[in-house]
């Protein structure tokens, strides 16, 4: 999903940026920002109830056991984003590296 986001705004981006440029009254570019901060808004408040639970009206206790089980838990995420986020920018930086060193030989 972030990944798709990811390219939308990649390749979204240079094209709202074809019609943020031809577009050349104050009160429009304006009205161009407002709509992408709300739209922006919009997406983060998607993603924000897609990835986290919302509860409202539960009520939590915390006694020792269950505080060590999510130190344990919260030790285990932290450890699995920690791996993943290196693994995901060493291969990023691989390949944008050896991209760089193909374009710059052509």
């Amino acid at each position: 999903m972030y990944l798709g986001l990811f390219f939308l705004l990649l390749y979204g981006s240079n094209s709202l940026n074809n019609v943020y440029q031809e577009v050349e009254s104050f009160f429009a570019q304006i009205l161009l920002c407002l709509i992408a901060i709300i739209t922006c808004y919009g997406i983060a408040k998607y993603i924000d109830h897609q990835t986290y639970e919302q509860r409202s009206n539960s009520h939590l206790y915390f006694d020792i056991d269950s505080m060590k089980q999510y130190a344990t838990e919260g030790l285990q995420q932290f450890k699995i984003e920690l791996f993943l986020g290196m693994s995901i920018s060493v291969l990023f930086m691989t390949a944008g590296f050896s991209l760089f060193l193909i374009v710059n030989h052509l």
